[in-house]
Parts: structure tokens; C-alpha cells; sequence
């Protein structure tokens, strides 16, 4: 992280930093459960986070990563209530592909 001389006439210094990201490895043929989103019941979803007092939950969070924690609990608990899990078949290829041969 550095911070840097403000851009143009901007009274704002620059932050200069670097972000360390890894693709996400997508591997359905080991077998594991994996989240079936497209079977989701999005409708109770919505209703359970709507129903939240969002001020209540975030009153106790001091800092951003707080907020962001609180957040990420509540998503994951949703999720949890109403996305079924799937077991993908072992190493097998996807459908389309399946089709094709």
C-alpha cells in the first residue's frame, strides 16, 4: 500500500495497492455437495433478508470488516436455509458436452 501525490487538481491523495486474487476452481468431479442455485426458492430468500432490521444487526459493527462479517452471516444462513445442496456426479462431463459425443 502506498499512498500517492493527488491526481491532477484533486485535493485527494492516491492510494496505490495490489490485490492478490485466485480464480475460483470450479472442480464438480470430486464428488463434494455443491449449492444448486438454480433450484433456490429466491422468493423466501428476499423475505428473509427483507425482514431483517438491518440498523439492529449493523448497530453493534464498528468498523467496515464488521459490517461486512454481519452481512456475509446472514447471506450464508439464507443460503443454507433455502438452496439445496447436490452431489455432482464423479467425473463426469457436463451435459451438453455429454450430448455432443
Amino acid at each position: 500500500l502506498q499512498i500517492q501525490e493527488p491526481f491532477s487538481n484533486s485535493d485527494h491523495s492516491m492510494i496505490d495497492f495490489c490485490l492478490n486474487l485466485h480464480p475460483l476452481k470450479e472442480d464438480h468431479k470430486d464428488g463434494s455437495p455443491k449449492y444448486n442455485f438454480k433450484k433456490a426458492n429466491f422468493e423466501l430468500i428476499a423475505a428473509d433478508l427483507s425482514s431483517l432490521d438491518w440498523h439492529i444487526l449493523f448497530s453493534s459493527c464498528n468498523i467496515t470488516e464488521d459490517h461486512y462479517n454481519a452481512f456475509l452471516f446472514e447471506l450464508e444462513r439464507v443460503i443454507k436455509l433455502y438452496v439445496p445442496l447436490v452431489i455432482p456426479p464423479k467425473n463426469k462431463l457436463p451435459i451438453k458436452i455429454r450430448k455432443l459425443q
